[in-house]
């Protein structure tokens, strides 16, 4: 979800959100750190995930500030007992520094390209069996 989506009714959407929380769904605030990006939400709404927007992750090597942003974001997740998962993640220095931070889960190309379902199973195959994810090539047929 993405924050506008909760602006124009926000008791319907605390209301629906609750609902698929009591039945076991996680819910994720999808790119923080970026627009229109509210505090607020990570702790008035029943969010299991915080999404850190891949513009800023592409920033933390060029930027002390936004590295500093994107540990803090990361810590704050966890205080509120919030998975963090950085999306955008396209590089080792960014893998290893979010590794560093106690990111939860990383998404981008680094980690693996986008690749129809069929494939996924052996990619966690592969992922799982390798003790040195950092330099893990990732092969597509």
């Amino acid at each position: 979800m993405t924050e506008a989506a909760s602006v124009d009714d926000p008791e319907l959407v605390m209301d629906i959100f609750t609902r698929l929380r009591v039945k076991g769904v996680g819910l994720s605030l999808d790119d923080f750190g970026i627009g229109t990006s509210s505090l607020t939400l990570l702790y008035k709404m029943p969010f299991s995930e915080v999404k850190i927007d891949g513009l800023v992750i592409s920033e933390i090597a060029q930027s002390k500030a936004a590295a500093t942003v994107v540990r803090a974001i990361v810590e704050l997740a966890h205080n509120l007992s919030l998975t963090a998962c950085a999306e955008g993640v396209e590089n080792s220095p960014a893998f290893e520094f979010l590794e560093q931070c106690g990111c939860d889960a990383l998404q981008g190309d680094f980690i693996a390209p986008s690749m129809p379902a069929a494939e996924i199973e052996a990619f966690i195959n592969v992922w799982n069996g390798s003790s040195d994810h950092t330099l893990m090539p990732v092969v597509r047929k």
